[in-house]
């Protein structure tokens, strides 16, 4: 028996669904699943002004009450097509977990059509990983606080990786602090 990656469906589920769609949803008709969305983990990014740097956990919340207090769900895309392609999903519902490292994690609720090809994709792990877009609304050096999205930065601050008192980012322990942002 092979082990599905979707969560049962309960009402309260479904009621959170038709709050945020205003749509009555059958659970027949979908599949829902949770993922981690988004964490104060240090990004992976190799040769990115990004590299090392963390979301703060206001962030998360920020992320958290867009989606449970705006009582609009958000459209799953493919491949960050979301000007191109017509949604496949939507996102109704979030919640933070506390990470035993001290990270916190924004977990996801989704849902997809039961008979999207997604569903079995996602269930045999063939896609396993979600990204979310974030503009950063800040974006600190870690030995002088220079905000490389301040208005005092330019695009050779970015692209240099270099603030205006030469600490080097991924160098002698400099790093982009706390970056944060806005969905």
């Amino acid at each position: 028996m092979t082990k599905q990656k979707q969560i049962d469906i309960t009402e309260e589920i479904l009621a959170q669904i038709e709050q945020v769609t205003s749509t009555t949803v059958l659970a027949e008709d979908i599949v829902v699943f949770e993922a981690a969305a988004f964490s104060t983990a240090a990004l992976s990014k190799p040769g990115s002004i990004f590299h090392g740097a963390r979301a703060s956990r206001g962030l998360l919340e920020e992320m958290m009450n867009a989606l449970n207090l705006n009582e609009q769900a958000i459209p799953i895309h493919t491949m960050h097509m979301q000007s191109i392609e017509l949604p496949v999903g939507r996102a109704f519902h979030a919640s933070i977990q506390d990470e035993p490292n001290g990270d916190a994690t924004l977990v996801v609720m989704f849902y997809l059509p039961k008979d999207d090809p997604l569903v079995a994709k996602i269930n045999l792990s063939v896609l396993d990983e979600v990204s979310v877009g974030v503009k950063p609304v800040s974006g600190l050096c870690s030995k002088c606080g220079f905000d490389y999205f301040g208005p005092d930065a330019d695009f050779e601050h970015l692209y240099s990786q270099t603030c205006e008192n030469d600490h080097v980012l991924g160098q002698d322990g400099t790093q982009n602090r706390k970056s944060v942002g806005r969905g």
